[in-house]
């Protein structure tokens, strides 16, 4: 009997040995499972609590330097400015109005870099910023040749002094403002092919430089191409090679010209390309302001759709609370920072009047030629001519564009600068850090000049 139950305790003893050990593995991964779900909800709560801080710090600095800037820095300087008694009210008035709008700028520009120095960039805004380039032909020889040229001319991980060191730099600038041939537009052309048209700020940059060139390449050189070719037919050889005069009314026919009425300045090139190159330049500039309206800004780093999160959140609270006035303040001073991309409506009014000022010359000239009359098959000499001078006129117009420099450029059209990464995506400007690291990847076995 005693061994019986000796048996049947040890079967049982089995048993429930058998069945804790299928029961355990299941128990042991349950165990780790939760221990995962655990840390995870711990790290998780660690990030939010800290994310939550990081928030605050960054609401409490930008307030504090919106504070100073507008009742300490604004009035002063304001004041100082327009102290002189003797001053008109307008123009006072005006210098409040400016020193405001730059502050203005100042403040947003101080809560961008609080707000990347605490929150630091988004992942997939900082794999983009630091893409390494193409290998050649890679994929296609099309993208690898537009992201060479794009990164070549608007690098966003070099200076201007690491861009003066490359020879490939130079030979690209120099076409660019080529004055002969319509080499300078040609190239313009392909480049407002080849950039982005959904950044605001490449479109706004194509327009800026597509006049600054104008200056450079038609304004100044033009000029001076064109007053030595005037110096050469009139006073060096102003009875060589004289040819037969045809008047529109079929007078003096027998009555020889003067080099200028043949080879004057602009002579020598056709009119109707000439022409068609000078309209493709206001084109370029029409069609680069066209695509404005459907841009965006692509410059973010991901610091201004988390502070218009936290904003949209502050609002919501506020009108929650009943304060709605303030909800209400903080709503327009949004949409005034959103709308002030109109700012190069005033530079393209002014580009206008520019047009319509060298279309009336135009006209006048072919009016007064007789080219109404001679075909367009037989463009006289002084429509001709004018037209070269009106292209030059145009150049010289471009000069206010010039201002749009260093500084300047932000707060003048309120644009968030972005340039191309080796791969040819727009990005935002490279940070000192990030600059650096650019450095050694093209330079791996140079010193670190800055160490």
């Amino acid at each position: 009997m005693l061994n019986q139950l000796k048996s049947g305790a040890r079967s049982a003893a089995n048993s429930i040995g058998e069945k804790m050990n299928e029961v355990a593995p299941d128990a042991s991964a349950k165990l780790t499972q939760l221990k995962k779900e655990a840390k995870g909800k711990a790290t998780t709560t660690i990030a939010a609590v800290k994310s939550k801080g990081t928030d605050v710090a960054v609401d409490q600095i930008n307030a504090l330097a919106s504070k100073i800037l507008h009742d300490v820095v604004t009035p002063k300087l304001s004041d100082s400015l327009g102290e002189d008694p003797d001053m008109p009210q307008v123009v006072r008035d005006s210098i409040g109005f400016a020193v405001e709008e730059i502050m203005t700028e100042v403040e947003e520009n101080i809560h961008e870099k609080v707000e990347e120095a605490l929150k630091g960039t988004i992942v997939s805004m900082r794999e983009k910023i630091e893409a390494p380039p193409y290998a050649c032909c890679c994929p296609n020889p099309f993208t690898w040749s537009r992201a060479l040229l794009l990164h070549t001319l608007f690098p966003h991980d070099k200076s201007i002094w690491a861009n003066i060191r490359s020879p490939v730099w130079w030979v690209v600038k120099i076409i660019s403002v080529f004055p002969v041939y319509y080499i300078s537009t040609l190239f313009f052309a392909l480049i407002w092919l080849l950039k982005s048209k959904k950044d605001e700020y490449q479109l706004i940059n194509f327009i800026v430089a597509l006049k600054q060139a104008h200056f450079i390449s038609y304004g100044l050189l033009g000029s001076i191409l064109g007053n030595v070719g005037f110096i050469q037919c009139a006073i060096l050889h102003p009875h060589e090679n004289p040819t037969v005069y045809h008047h529109p009314g079929g007078m003096n026919d027998t009555q020889p010209d003067l080099p200028c009425s043949t080879s004057g300045p602009g002579l020598d090139l056709p009119f109707w390309p000439t022409a068609l190159i000078f309209v493709l330049q206001i084109v370029l500039t029409w069609a680069s302001a066209a695509f404005l309206p459907c841009s965006k800004r692509l410059g973010d780093r991901g610091n201004q759709a988390r502070a218009k999160e936290r904003q949209a959140k502050k609002i919501l609270k506020l009108r929650k609370a009943g304060q709605n006035d303030e909800a209400d303040v903080m709503e327009r001073k949004q949409q005034k920072t959103a709308s002030k991309i109109v700012r190069i409506k005033y530079w393209l009014v002014y580009d206008s009047c520019c047009c319509l000022l060298i279309a009336v010359l135009c006209v006048m000239a072919a009016m007064g030629s007789g080219a109404m009359d001679a075909g367009p098959t037989n463009i006289p000499s002084l429509l001709h001519i004018t037209m070269w001078w009106c292209r030059i006129l145009y150049g010289l117009l471009c000069v206010p564009w010039m201002f749009l420099q260093g500084f300047l450029y932000p707060l003048i059209l309120h644009t968030k600068s972005t340039a191309y990464n080796a791969r040819g995506q727009v990005v935002p400007l490279a940070n000192a850090n990030e600059k650096k690291r650019a450095w050694n990847r093209r330079h791996p076995n140079r010193v670190v000049p800055w160490v």
